[in-house]
């Protein structure tokens, strides 16, 4: 099972900056999960949410931001060309969320092919199908378990079988498995019980996880 630190490590440090990625490689992942959204200038930032308050710098949405005026808020956060430069040659998979639109897609759709291992993800299925379309793997996100139901009917409307799934302590055992046919990765999952819980299903392909304990079950 492949473990994503999950906006790099996020319990020690500041999510999506340098030192939490790095972080996260010297803890042992090998894999990584960070947010990409746009500015006004079309810079391809790093970040999770479409406004500022959750981190209690500002009440606004980034794309009224120049590059300049992001910084000022938040300078130790990244650009995705910063990032690329430091990980695309690194023998680790990526996994980049796009949170706002199919711009910030095309803005870097080819500075992506740089990267070794890349998953495209994001709640919006024509994202995730465009980026399949062009050649990367893709990974749709779910935003509510109920989504899944009846999946198996609409199958064919998927051009991959990797599902991004929130995982719910109470959730139905059931659909896991009614679901064999699809690569499920959940998220965000911190307790190590419910992450063995989960190993046992073939399945589950991958978990999401602010917890660095996590991955020693594989061990």
């Amino acid at each position: 099972m492949e473990f994503f630190a999950h906006r790099g490590d996020s319990r020690n440090c500041i999510e999506n900056t340098r030192r939490a990625f790095e972080s996260s490689l010297n803890l042992g992942f090998r894999a990584m999960e960070m947010d990409l959204a746009h500015l006004k200038d079309d810079t391809v930032v790093i970040f999770h949410d479409s406004d500022l308050g959750r981190l209690g710098r500002a009440d606004c949405n980034i794309k009224s931001l120049t590059l300049a005026e992001f910084r000022a808020l938040f300078p130790d956060l990244m650009t995705f060309a910063e990032f690329g430069e430091l990980y695309a040659d690194r023998d680790i998979t990526i996994n980049f969320e796009i949170k706002d639109g199919m711009r910030t897609f095309f803005l870097i759709r080819f500075e992506l092919k740089k990267f070794k291992n890349v998953v495209i993800s994001s709640f919006d299925k024509a994202i995730v199908d465009e980026a399949i379309r062009q050649g990367f793997e893709g990974g749709y996100l779910f935003e509510d378990i109920r989504e899944l139901d009846g999946l198996r009917e609409r199958e064919a409307l998927y051009l991959s079988k990797r599902l991004h799934i929130p995982f719910q302590p109470d959730m139905d055992h059931a659909l896991l498995f009614a679901l064999t046919e699809f690569d499920l990765y959940c998220y965000t999952v911190n307790d190590p019980g419910q992450a063995r819980d989960l190993s046992v299903f073939p399945n589950v392909r991958g978990i999401f996880t602010d917890n660095p304990a996590l991955i020693t079950i594989n061990g």
